[in-house]
């Protein structure tokens, strides 16, 4: 049976947890990893202050060494905060990192059309 991508990510959804643009907004980037997991097309328009800009399709590969270059060591309950374009590959991406061993994986509900819909400050992706 062929799952269509909304009906995966709403499963998603009910496997992972979705924090707020006002939650994210409040978070100090300096003691999680914050991570935008649009292409790089997307993310040059600009990204949330102190992410990481890395796409979806490369996100597992990467994940273990940028945690410890940000976070100075990774374990199972490093806390990270993913988001894209809506909040669909970001719940994909959460639910994909929890099946990596994490356990404070969190999506932004909404992804940048709800951050950028609050006027939240979005900069230049590093």
């Amino acid at each position: 049976m062929l799952v269509p991508f909304p009906k995966m990510v709403e499963e998603a959804k009910t496997q992972i947890q979705e924090v707020s643009t006002e939650k994210l907004a409040q978070l100090d980037p300096a003691s999680q990893l914050l991570v935008d997991v649009r292409e790089p097309n997307e993310t040059a328009s600009g990204t949330i202050e102190g992410a990481y800009c890395v796409p979806r399709g490369i996100l597992e590969g990467n994940v273990m060494e940028l945690a410890s270059k940000h976070l100075g060591n990774v374990s199972a309950d490093s806390p990270i905060y993913l988001f894209c374009r809506s909040g669909a590959r970001s719940a994909m991406a959460a639910l994909s990192l929890q099946q990596m061993g994490f356990t404070k994986v969190y999506s932004m509900a909404g992804g940048m059309l709800a951050w950028e819909q609050e006027k939240r400050p979005v900069v230049a992706p590093r």
